[in-house]
């Protein structure tokens, strides 16, 4: 029995490798052209990390935009096991980023969601699914699960009647956030280690956040504008730290440049 358990756990390694080298195989045969469209959102704006504790949750600007709050975990160490995360206690803060000063908050900071269009008002499609959207002056944008893979989601552009496919692949891109000014889409990019991506609906460029080598498996999330539409504010963890479905990690901060 035990020569058997052997022989199949070489067999199923054999199996995984093989696996592994027909997606990297495909991979390198049919690079990723959406990808390819990425630049460098450095051109564009300012980045730093806000906090460093590796504890901080749920980021977002108060009503003048002047402080970012957030909720943080009181926790000795980062930690993924239920026990500890479900003892653990959470208080709010806020930052005044621009004199980096933090604050103690007593009560519940107010916070405003933006406007979706819900999946019933969006048009059916034969093999996609739409979740949600945002609406523009010009357009609607909306992200659509495919029916056949759960996990893979495209973006569209509905202008009148019209269609139009944003996002390509064999990556999903999942619809996040849209700026107050209605200028810029934040969507994150990946399977795994995903990357927030903003396009720029003045140019259509795509803009993605970089990440050193050091960063590069870490996982971005919770992208949230400020009220002028100057800043915005990201999660990024060194582990996929959760508190139920809640991700916790590093605050950072995108200031867009003067143009």
């Amino acid at each position: 029995m035990k020569l058997f358990s052997v022989i199949y756990l070489v067999v199923v390694m054999m199996m995984a490798c093989s696996s592994h080298n027909e997606k990297t195989e495909q991979s390198e045969k049919h690079p990723d052209r959406l990808k390819m469209k990425f630049r460098d959102i450095t051109e564009i704006a300012r980045l730093r990390r806000l906090t460093d504790l590796k504890k901080d949750m749920n980021p977002f600007f108060s009503a003048d935009g002047d402080r970012i709050y957030f909720t943080r975990l009181l926790i000795p160490t980062p930690a993924d096991t239920e026990g500890v995360l479900s003892e653990a206690r959470e208080r709010y803060f806020s930052i005044d980023y621009k004199n980096d000063i933090l604050y103690l908050l007593e009560g519940v900071p107010d916070n405003p969601q933006p406007d979706i269009i819900q999946a019933k008002a969006l048009p059916e499609m034969a093999t996609e699914k739409p979740l949600f959207g945002y609406q523009t002056s010009e357009a609607i944008y909306f992200c659509a699960r495919n029916r056949a893979r759960n996990y893979f989601t495209n973006i569209y552009k509905l202008v009148n009647d019209s269609l139009i496919q944003i996002t390509y692949g064999h990556k999903p891109a999942l619809l996040k956030a849209i700026s107050p000014d209605q200028r810029y889409l934040v969507f994150l990019y990946g399977e795994r280690s995903s990357q927030i991506v903003v396009l720029d609906l003045r140019t259509d460029e795509f803009y993605a956040v970089p990440k050193s080598e050091i960063e590069s498996d870490r996982f971005d999330f919770s992208p949230s504008f400020s009220p002028d539409s100057r800043y915005f504010v990201f999660l990024r963890s060194g582990e996929l730290y959760r508190k139920g479905l809640t991700p916790f990690g590093n605050i950072w901060l995108v200031e867009f440049k003067d143009e």
